[in-house]
């Protein structure tokens, strides 16, 4: 399986499905999409390119940084604003 990115960020490519990530082991940025039509992501790293070429969806280190990224910097849901649990599971609310 996939190792971790050792880079502080990633970089999203404006108007496309795609985002900019650092090589590990070099200066090397590679590129990561996901192709909705096919619903496969694709990487421009060796092993990315590798799964494209028999058809499969890129699972390498770099995909799953995009896919961490986007999961962490998506909304918080606000449905449930001032809610707080109790150690019996039921909520209630400070702003009564």
């Amino acid at each position: 399986m996939a190792t971790e990115i050792k880079a502080n960020a990633i970089y999203k490519i404006i108007g496309q499905n795609c985002y900019a990530v650092p090589s590990n082991s070099s200066d090397a940025m590679y590129k990561v999409c996901f192709d909705e039509s096919a619903a496969n992501w694709t990487c421009t790293c060796r092993h990315g390119e590798v799964q494209s070429e028999r058809g499969q969806a890129a699972r390498c280190c770099h995909v799953a940084a995009v896919q961490v990224s986007i999961k962490a910097n998506l909304p918080v849901s606000t449905d449930q604003k001032g809610l707080l649990h109790s150690a019996s599971g039921k909520a209630f609310s400070l702003l009564k």
